[in-house]
């Protein structure tokens, strides 16, 4: 797929991972929250989201440790 494909309207606006936030880690993953497979998205800012995986990796394919 290409990136445009992964994106849908509204993906930008929604989702934290778009803006200046830096992920911490990911706590989980689960498909019964979002109708597709999603993660838990640990933000430095102490807050979770729930993320679906075609955004994480389009966005953050790997989170530093540093």
């Amino acid at each position: 797929l290409e990136k445009s494909e992964l994106l849908r309207d509204g993906d930008f606006e929604k989702y934290k991972v778009f803006k200046d936030i830096r992920i911490i880690g990911v706590l989980g993953i689960t498909k019964s929250v979002l109708p597709e497979l999603a993660v838990f998205v640990y933000y430095e800012d102490d807050t979770v989201e729930v993320v679906p995986t075609r955004i994480v990796a389009l966005k953050a394919p790997v989170v530093s440790h540093a």
